[in-house]
């Protein structure tokens, strides 16, 4: 007997996984998407749920934020404010919500539609 090919080994893992998996219908899949942000920053990705900012602010999924990680802290950067508008251990309250987000949303679409 021969040895399964990659081919063979991953059509065989494919089938077992559709199997057990719960397939979304196109309904839910369109309301699955809609529930998602159109950006999220790399870095808030790459970091710890509990090292996140909470309550979360806009400028979590706003393309024009510069999100840095320094051993001690987390920081936003606002390239529309050119200014550092979170950080960790900040006392004002962060901000929720924000037109430079919107409009840097807005420019992100144009980009991507050509």
């Amino acid at each position: 007997m021969t040895d399964p090919t990659t081919q063979e080994l991953e059509d065989q893992a494919l089938q077992e996984f559709s199997q057990t998996t719960d397939v979304l219908t196109e309904s839910e899949l369109e309301n699955f998407s809609d529930d998602l942000p159109e950006y999220i920053s790399p870095v808030i990705l790459a970091i710890p749920d509990q090292d996140r900012p909470e309550p979360s602010p806009a400028c979590e999924t706003c393309p024009a934020s510069l999100w840095f990680k320094t051993k001690p802290q987390l920081k936003c950067f606002c390239t529309r404010m050119h200014a550092v508008v979170w950080q960790t251990g900040m006392e004002e309250p962060p901000i929720l919500l924000c037109d430079g987000r919107e409009m840097a949303l807005m420019a992100m679409r144009e980009a991507q539609e050509g």
